[in-house]
């Protein structure tokens, strides 16, 4: 059997997994700020 990758993240207090999800929370937070969202760069293709 295969060792989980992810096995560290069972610690959910442990300073690696605090860690991860600092930064998954950072990448969601940028996503989800409005101008983010609205970015002209992000649209398909004639409505640049």
């Amino acid at each position: 059997m295969s060792e989980d990758p992810y096995l560290w993240l069972e610690e959910v207090t442990g300073d690696a997994a605090m860690a991860w999800v600092r930064d998954r929370n950072a990448e969601t937070v940028a996503e989800l700020r409005p101008e983010a969202r609205m970015s002209s760069s992000r649209l398909p293709g004639p409505l640049r």
